[in-house]
């Protein structure tokens, strides 16, 4: 199983400093940089701020972590047409 969710705040949000203040993610693991995903301990969550302000969340099962890092790649943000 794979979900992705995708979230429009209402403050922005520029990096993984501020998705770990919002306290969403079960057993996050501080990013080595602020520019990085914020990932669960056990690997089966990924959270980041991508283009627009939009933030993504991949979530997977414990089966399909494994597809984690390849899912959160492909996934691309463009700004609706006006």
């Amino acid at each position: 199983m794979v979900q992705v969710s995708v979230y429009h705040p209402q403050h922005k949000m520029s990096d993984a400093l501020d998705i770990l203040t919002l306290n969403v993610m079960r057993w996050p693991v501080e990013p080595r940089k602020a520019t990085d995903p914020v990932v669960s301990g056990d690997g089966t969550d990924m959270m980041w701020v991508a283009d627009h302000g939009v933030v993504l969340m991949v979530t997977t099962s414990e089966s399909a972590k494994d597809a984690l890092d390849a899912v959160a790649r492909d996934l691309h943000v463009s700004r609706a047409p006006a």
